[in-house]
């Protein structure tokens, strides 16, 4: 990891402040949460701003559709705030080492 140039941006959530609906909906949370965190590193200029953004998302779900619905909603939420193209994979953190070096640091 020293041999790239890396930057780290976390985000810290009281899921006992957080509204009692989004309690029950953890994936709707997670979207959101997500959707939060690519926006303070759009913000900060921690990527360029004018490329496009390729994000690889740990595969927390096996359904489907929440997966899908995952990907859709950032990418939504990127493309009409930003106006960046993003492309989303969800993958194992055995199949990207990345994920690997992320769950190690979180």
């Amino acid at each position: 990891m020293n041999e790239k140039n890396v930057s780290i941006i976390s985000i810290y959530l009281n899921k006992s402040k957080v509204y009692t609906k989004l309690q029950d909906e953890k994936h709707v949370l997670y979207n959101y949460v997500a959707n939060i965190l690519l926006d303070r590193i759009y913000t900060k200029k921690l990527i360029p701003t004018n490329e496009p953004i390729s994000l690889v998302a740990s595969r927390r779900e096996t359904n489907k559709f929440l997966n899908q619905n995952f990907c859709n909603y950032l990418s939504d939420q990127v493309s009409g705030n930003h106006k960046i193209k993003i492309t989303i994979e969800i993958r194992t953190p055995q199949e990207r080492k990345c994920l690997q070096i992320v769950d190690c640091i979180c």
